[in-house]
């Protein structure tokens, strides 16, 4: 029962990575900077670490995110309505996404 238990929490934690993720990039498509920020408590595509999350959220990483964040299609979408909006273009995440997208 530990082990199931266990299994079931690190199922619980990647989905809500994931989900927090996709979130990020859907609210900065549709929010100012300052707001997503605001949101988060700090800017999440400013963070290099992030990088390989972001990458499997556009199909383009080591694995492929749960149905329940999203479509590769929509978080690339997502990723070309924020670059389009200029506001995060100088961030590591956007950096990298941008030569992919």
């Amino acid at each position: 029962m530990f082990l199931i238990t266990n299994i079931f929490l690190y199922f619980q934690a990647a989905i809500a990575i994931s989900e927090l993720k996709e979130m990020s990039i859907v609210l900065a498509a549709n929010l100012s900077k300052k707001e997503v920020i605001k949101i988060f408590d700090k800017n999440l595509l400013a963070d290099p670490q992030l990088i390989p999350l972001y990458r499997d959220l556009i199909g383009k990483g080591q694995m492929k995110p749960f149905d329940c964040v999203g479509t590769f299609d929509e978080s690339r979408l997502a990723f070309k309505i924020i670059r389009s909006k200029g506001e995060f273009t100088d961030d590591p995440v956007m950096k990298t996404v941008q030569e992919i997208i």
